[in-house]
């Protein structure tokens, strides 16, 4: 299940003290009425660098060194209580089958899915929630996710929004600013709010400039170069699943962005042409890696570490072990000179984005 929104939410966390008042209201409250601590969209229409970071910091007034007028939430107000978001303004489902596995054959699939369809409307109505996609991806065998080329349809009987030749079932959401859409297959962060925070952290340990080219590396929907792209003079995004290099170049022609190239074919193959062809025409570049948890081929590594335009790299990871793999090749020649960075994405699991920010010495070069 995938949700897509109309506006930006960055909501402001929510001290304990503020939530534990509101629990108390709840409880004394007659019933059916919300006593929720009110959640400010703080983005608004403000740039993503003008993000005001610092209403998330949380600060240790115990550690060594911090002032008790230090701006941030407290440790003690520290709380796991999730902001209330709006509801989507489209929602997309997505069923895997078996297309072996139904003893009647495909007749006794169709019954089944649109019975399914009728149960998934009813509840979506119920909830007010506008179902806009109902999709069947077809798959046999046991594996961690379906091969990209897996076939994709409606429900027997359903239309998609938003659907062409070559793209089934694509929905909208917003993100920093910006409407991106996306397809099924198509990786896009759900939490946001945390995302936008991840992706100023981004731009400003990556020291972009108007003359900067940003590689933007394992670039799915364009998100990073995208937010990005207005501080720069030029994005290259990169990515091996088709489907979201046509959503890239999309959401870059529905949010008016001219500065950009996608290319489609994985990072390894792909990275020492478009070094060759786009790092002579720019005074300043940079690169961001956004790889997903197996990290960076060693041919990546390898072209990176060749480009002796590039200068600056930022490492965001979702996974710490094939970090360390990455930034054990990388550090060899790059130094560190950025604090490590960690932001966590889900707060009901352990999954974190790490941010990792190098810059490339002249005496590191062989």
């Amino acid at each position: 299940v995938r949700e897509g929104h109309s506006e930006s939410f960055l909501p402001l966390p929510v001290p304990a003290s503020a939530a534990a008042a509101a629990a108390a209201a709840a409880a004394a409250a007659a019933p059916g009425t919300s006593s929720e601590p009110q959640q400010a969209r703080v983005l608004g229409h403000c740039s993503l660098a003008d993000v005001p970071v610092d209403k998330w910091l949380v600060r240790n007034p115990d550690a060594p060194g911090v002032e008790e007028n230090e701006s941030g939430l407290a440790l003690s107000e520290v709380t796991e209580v999730e902001p209330q978001a709006p509801k989507p303004s489209s929602v997309l489902v997505m069923v895997q089958i078996d297309p072996n596995g139904a003893p009647g054959g495909p007749d006794q699939i169709r019954q089944q899915l649109m019975a399914l369809a009728a149960a998934l409307r009813a509840a979506a109505a119920a909830q007010g929630l506008p179902l806009t996609s109902l999709l069947v991806q077809y798959h046999s065998g046991v594996a961690n996710a379906a091969p990209a080329n897996a076939p994709l349809t409606p429900f027997p009987g359903e239309a998609t929004e938003g659907a062409d030749a070559k793209q089934v079932g694509s929905f909208s959401d917003v993100l920093c600013e910006i409407k991106f859409r996306v397809s099924p297959m198509a990786f896009f962060q759900v939490n946001a709010g945390a995302t936008c925070l991840l992706y100023n952290a981004v731009g400003r340990m990556a020291g972009v400039n108007p003359n900067t080219l940003l590689l933007d590396v394992c670039c799915g929907t364009g998100t990073i170069g995208l937010t990005l792209a207005k501080q720069v003079a030029a994005v290259v995004g990169i990515d091996n699943v088709e489907s979201a290099i046509a959503d890239a170049r999309v959401n870059a022609e529905i949010n008016g962005i001219t500065n950009t190239t996608f290319v489609c074919g994985a990072a390894e193959h792909v990275m020492e042409s478009v070094l060759e062809e786009h790092a002579p025409k720019h005074s300043h570049l940079m690169a961001v890696v956004d790889p997903p948890r197996a990290g960076l081929h060693r041919n990546v590594l390898r072209a990176l570490l060749a480009c002796k335009e590039l200068k600056r790299l930022v490492f965001v990871s979702c996974n710490p072990d094939s970090l360390v793999l990455n930034a054990g090749i990388l550090c060899g020649r790059y130094l560190r000179d950025w604090p490590v960075g960690t932001r966590s994405e889900f707060s009901v699991s352990s999954l974190q984005q790490c941010v990792l920010h190098t810059s490339l010495t002249s005496s590191c070069r062989s």
